[in-house]
């Protein structure tokens, strides 16, 4: 997941959005993957150390990823925008908070507001 959204970075619902579909897209198309093979055509396994559980484990290697679907997808939006059949998305309405009643006048605000480094 945080190949498509890193933590370190900011995105608005539309972007989020888009980019967790590309991590379903990706994480169904690869769920099939086989688990490599040595030399030997024993199954292929990586030492890694735990952090939550302190202990060392072997995890399964797999085949690489496969990215196919992406030219697909690709090749997909170049013919309908040539068949001008690309449906273009408006951007959905957006609130400006998530309050459930309006502000009051922000006069209203002020004569209510108690500061609690006012001195008396």
């Amino acid at each position: 997941m945080t190949t498509y959204c890193p933590k370190r970075q900011e995105f608005d619902s539309e972007q989020m959005s888009a980019r967790v579909t590309l991590v379903v897209l990706d994480h169904n198309h690869n769920t099939e993957r086989q688990q490599r093979l040595t030399s030997e055509g024993k199954p292929c396994f990586k030492v890694a150390y735990l952090k939550t559980s302190s202990k060392w484990v072997a995890k399964p290697v797999y085949d690489p990823k496969s990215y196919n679907y992406v030219s697909d997808m690709l090749n997909a939006v170049v013919v309908q925008q040539e068949t001008h059949s690309l449906v273009s998305v408006t951007p959905s309405t957006r609130h400006r908070n998530i309050a459930p009643v309006p502000a009051p006048p922000k006069d209203e605000l002020l004569a209510r507001h108690i500061s609690r480094f006012a001195q008396n």
